[in-house]
């Protein structure tokens, strides 16, 4: 018997090794490349009011101040092989606090986990979780004008899992349609889909335009509702009027079916940044932000106040640029309320809320490998 088993043990090792020796042959590996990506956005935020705890609401970063902070940092890997990508990003920080706050402990950790196939050249189809395809500005500060995020970006979804396809129509014109689990979540939470589509017209160092849209059915928190229809439209552009001069306009405009009314609710949101390039290393930049959500439709921001969330707010920001993978920033922000929403050292909250902040981010990137994919629609520098 003891045999028999060990002809069946050595036949069954003969057999997998022989099919590994074919596999090896089989695989090409020299066509196989590994691009790896790690970045890290620390900070100090000294805020005006001096809330009791530390802590700012209303926006993604900073979100503790008076303290020393990391707004975002992550580590990615892409295996790529012939048509076949392969991505595994992992990432922490106050932005993913605040964004992933309603994920699963260990969901919050995943920026990306997906695969990624090349049909045609024109054509790549997608699965798994990945940042959005939607927003002006990206949790990477380092490939925006600004030490912060616009409180306007906030509301656009940040990550998604789904299904994608994507077709370049030709050299400038692009575009993305997909199905997901639906308004930023990578758990469903609601049992229903959603739908998206993204266009992007990208001439470097010209133009970019940039026009999405989502449909589904979402949860309108302020009114105890789970499933309203919801139809949401994202713009931003990058109009590169000379070689110093840029000019970035975003407008947000969404829709929900008020559960009480059955009337479309909406809200909206305008800003934009101009940026100023002084020398190579050198850089200026102002952004101008209004958000108009008296409906409380917007989950995040729900104040409970008279006027709901209604915000402006302005920031300016000065960069060096000591090396490509290295930004150097000081920046201060002005944000004010209808309503006093912004906590204070007195206990009491107040209409505005003003800070200072130096920031620094560092991105690294192996140049031996292929370029790593970059956020939708934006370019590593600017």
């Amino acid at each position: 018997m003891c045999y028999r088993y060990c002809v069946l043990a050595c036949a069954i090792f003969t057999s997998f090794a022989s099919l590994g020796q074919h596999i090896e042959e089989a695989v090409d590996s020299s066509a196989l490349v590994i691009a790896y990506e790690a970045y890290m956005d620390f900070h100090y935020a000294a805020d005006f009011n001096s809330p009791q705890n530390n802590i700012r609401p209303f926006n993604s970063n900073p979100v503790n101040v008076n303290q020393f902070g990391m707004a975002y940092t992550y580590a990615s890997a892409a295996f790529e092989y012939k048509k076949l990508t392969a991505t595994a990003a992992f990432h922490t920080g106050e932005i993913v606090s605040v964004m992933y706050a309603g994920e699963d402990y260990l969901n919050k950790f995943i920026r990306e986990m997906s695969v990624r196939y090349r049909v045609t050249n024109s054509m790549e189809v997608e699965a798994g979780i990945f940042p959005a395809i939607y927003g002006a500005e990206t949790f990477i500060n380092k490939d925006n004008f600004h030490a912060t995020r616009a409180v306007m970006t906030d509301f656009a979804p940040d990550f998604e899992a789904g299904f994608r396809i994507k077709y370049k129509y030709n050299q400038y014109l692009r575009a993305t349609f997909q199905i997901t689990n639906g308004w930023q979540v990578i758990k469903d939470n609601n049992n229903y889909p959603g739908f998206g589509m993204v266009h992007i017209f990208d001439k470097p160092d010209k133009l970019l335009l940039n026009y999405g849209i989502f449909v589904g059915k979402e949860v309108y928190l302020s009114k105890n509702a789970m499933n309203q229809p919801k139809f949401y439209n994202n713009f931003f552009g990058r109009i590169h009027m000379s070689q110093k001069w840029i000019v970035a306009p975003m407008v947000d405009y969404g829709m929900i079916v008020n559960p009480y009314t059955n009337q479309w609710d909406d809200w909206y949101a305008i800003g934009g940044s101009v940026r100023y390039s002084i020398t190579n290393q050198w850089g200026f930049a102002a952004r101008y932000e209004y958000v108009h959500d008296p409906n409380q439709i917007i989950n995040e921001v729900i104040t409970n106040t008279p006027n709901g969330f209604q915000m402006k707010g302005t920031t300016l920001t000065l960069e060096y640029l000591p090396a490509p993978q290295v930004t150097f920033r000081l920046e201060s922000r002005l944000s004010s309320s209808l309503d006093p929403i912004y906590p204070s050292d007195t206990g009491v909250n107040e209409k505005t809320d003003f800070f200072v902040m130096g920031s620094i981010a560092i991105q690294l990137k192996n140049s031996a490998a292929v370029k790593m994919r970059p956020e939708p629609g934006l370019k590593d520098v600017y």
